[in-house]
């Protein structure tokens, strides 16, 4: 049924021989159309099972490089509409169509959503570029990624998650200076929270300090992860523990708990 559906476009290739029979054959009054497809059938019953596996791969083929051939007449895959990465690499955050347009090499400027989405479906690329968006706004809605990307974030998060990262966007980003991404920030608070437990273990206390360390933590925890001090059992603990062992750090989520109620409720939050 596939040469079928190759041989003539729109053709419901997934009826039963029965139908097939019914709505050509059997018809009162054919169409051309129908008296080419039963045609065309007909030929097709008479190969071999090889003949018909080889008329298959010959159309795929086909198919494919038609697809190519359109891909390059398409507007977004014109040389012009390539990524300035230099430019890109000093914004101080990137949303989920630029992050998904310079991932694949593209200028977000003249390559987005809006652009693509006709030609899904129609071009590799277009589908690509759909399936790329689509892993990004899921990150965002489970709290991998923010809705304002940092960009050093952002390449990490597709480097774990096996996806290519243009050399050149890799290079501009790591030359430019950037806000302190969420694994630097994790960094900095293993940091406190380890400085903590030695202080604790060789028993000195300063007051001021355990303030001023408890502020800087819970302040971090609610800027970049949400975490809110009036909740019992914030969400936002299992991502922290996420960041940690990206980390390298297995602290566990009954730990990092204790750790937040325990600097909680040791700072003042404005209201």
């Amino acid at each position: 049924m596939y040469l079928l559906e190759y041989r003539f476009p729109g053709f419901h290739f997934d009826i039963s021989e029965g139908e097939l029979l019914a709505r050509y054959l059997f018809a009162s009054q054919p169409s051309p159309r129908g008296r080419r497809i039963l045609a065309y059938w007909r030929r097709l019953c008479a190969l071999s099972a090889e003949q018909l596996h080889s008329g298959c791969e010959h159309a795929r083929e086909a198919a494919r490089v038609l697809r190519k051939r359109e891909d390059s007449l398409l507007d977004f895959n014109e040389p012009r509409n390539d990524a300035n990465h230099d430019y890109w690499a000093v914004a101080a955050f990137w949303t989920a169509d630029e992050a998904a347009a310079l991932l694949l090499g593209k200028s977000p400027q003249r390559v987005s959503w809006t652009v693509v989405e006709p030609a899904v479906s129609h071009s590799a690329f277009a589908d690509h570029y759909r399936d790329v968006r689509l892993l990004i706004l899921r990150a965002i809605e489970s709290g991998d990624l923010t809705s304002k990307i940092n960009p050093r974030d952002f390449l990490v998060w597709a480097s774990t998650r096996g996806l290519p990262v243009p050399t050149a966007l890799a290079e501009a980003v790591k030359a430019k200076p950037h806000g302190q991404s969420m694994l630097k920030q994790c960094e900095d608070l293993m940091a406190q929270l380890s400085q903590l437990k030695t202080e604790l273990a060789n028993g000195r206390e300063n007051p001021k300090e355990r303030a001023s360390d408890s502020t800087l933590i819970i302040g971090m925890a609610m800027a970049k992860y949400g975490f809110s001090p009036d909740s019992a059992r914030s969400s936002t603990v299992s991502r922290i523990v996420e960041d940690m062992e990206k980390l390298g750090f297995a602290l566990g989520e009954d730990a990092t708990r204790q750790a937040l109620v325990y600097h909680k409720d040791r700072v003042r939050v404005r209201r």
